[in-house]
């Protein structure tokens, strides 16, 4: 395997990006261009390419190489392009990360820590433009690869805003009778409300499966670029009534329909996507990530900051909610309702071979 540098993964996950243009797959153009900007130079990760062994078609991947916990597995990320090519290539790239690292199973695909890019999507009821590329790959890598585990995660669909909003009106009024209160990020204080979120983040989220704490400095390199094109109403805190943040919700637009007509790599695409996204006319809302103080919890702020941000986004057009990247046994997908379609992803883990 070549050792290459992070440039030239953005390189590789661009050029992906203007063959999904060309063929006018722009939703999936639009997400290979975000795989390549969240590439990130990372002390203990390494990038390869498969270009020695399969120069007609090489695909990119990262390993994390940090050794010093052998009983802990080895994160091999950044697995994405062609699904057949896929399949090809996973024999030899799997057996070249156990080589360097021996009686280490390996979880895939992941990239250094829960914050970066990682699951494969097995399954599309739905597309939104948050989702991973397409990579339809199902469970035929069972029989390529010795699977000892895997773990399940969704995206869920609520067609009807107003399911949302009745499922969780009471918790929202009783939030506020207790006190609380829900604000807006604060872009004039930036960089105090971002310690928050990443404060609350760490909290929370530390007891997930294969977390890891990331610095706050890395922290803003990967987050504050997102804030900067989301408006500032779609991430709210949750505040108690002594002034305490308990709680965040980070949600997106759904521009789906909107990445799916334009070709954002070309000027004119962008003009028109970003003439679109001026007129804060959204179709649906995407409630992405959400934290709750361990303190605070069973208050009923989770409901709250969904019910709050679902009725801002209805006011702006929106018709349907999306809940996504949730592990299939978090208690958080039912709060939307019934859901009626969902997306489903996987992790997976294999034996040291």
């Amino acid at each position: 395997m070549q050792t290459i540098s992070p440039r030239k993964v953005r390189s590789y996950y661009k050029d992906l990006a203007r063959n999904e243009a060309k063929a006018r797959h722009y939703l999936e153009a639009f997400k290979y261009l975000q795989l390549s900007q969240q590439i990130a130079s990372i002390p203990t990760v390494s990038y390869y390419s498969t270009q020695t062994i399969f120069p007609e078609h090489p695909m990119v991947f990262s390993v994390d190489e940090d050794s010093t916990n052998p009983s802990t597995p080895m994160h091999l990320g950044m697995l994405y392009g062609d699904a057949n090519l896929l399949k090809q290539q996973l024999p030899q790239i799997t057996k070249f990360v156990s080589d360097r690292h021996r009686g280490r199973s390996i979880i895939l695909p992941f990239v250094y820590a829960s914050w970066f890019p990682y699951r494969w999507q097995m399954e599309e009821q739905f597309p939104f433009f948050l989702d991973p590329p397409s990579n339809p790959l199902g469970d035929s890598i069972r029989d390529k690869l010795p699977i000892i585990a895997s773990y399940d995660y969704c995206s869920v669909l609520q067609q009807d805003i107003d399911t949302v909003l009745s499922h969780c009106q009471k918790k929202y009024h009783g939030f506020i009778e207790s006190g609380f209160k829900v604000r807006n990020f604060n872009p004039s204080n930036a960089r105090s409300d971002l310690k928050q979120l990443y404060e609350l983040s760490t909290a929370s989220f530390r007891d997930n499966l294969y977390y890891r704490d990331i610095s706050f400095e890395a922290f803003l390199r990967l987050y504050a670029p997102k804030l900067k094109s989301i408006p500032t109403e779609y991430l709210k805190f949750a505040e108690s009534a002594a002034g305490e943040t308990v709680g965040f919700l980070f949600s997106i637009p759904d521009y789906t329909s909107l990445f799916s007509q334009y070709n954002l790599l070309s000027i004119s695409g962008k003009l028109r996507a970003w003439n679109t996204i001026k007129r804060k006319q959204i179709s649906g809302i995407v409630h992405k990530s959400t934290a709750v103080a361990p303190h605070a919890r069973g208050k009923g702020i989770e409901s709250a900051l969904i019910f709050a941000m679902t009725l801002q986004a209805k006011s702006a057009g929106a018709k349907h909610v999306i809940g996504a990247f949730a592990s299939v046994e978090n208690p958080s997908t039912r709060v939307l309702g019934q859901a009626q379609l969902r997306n489903l992803y996987r992790l997976y883990e294999i034996a040291p071979i």
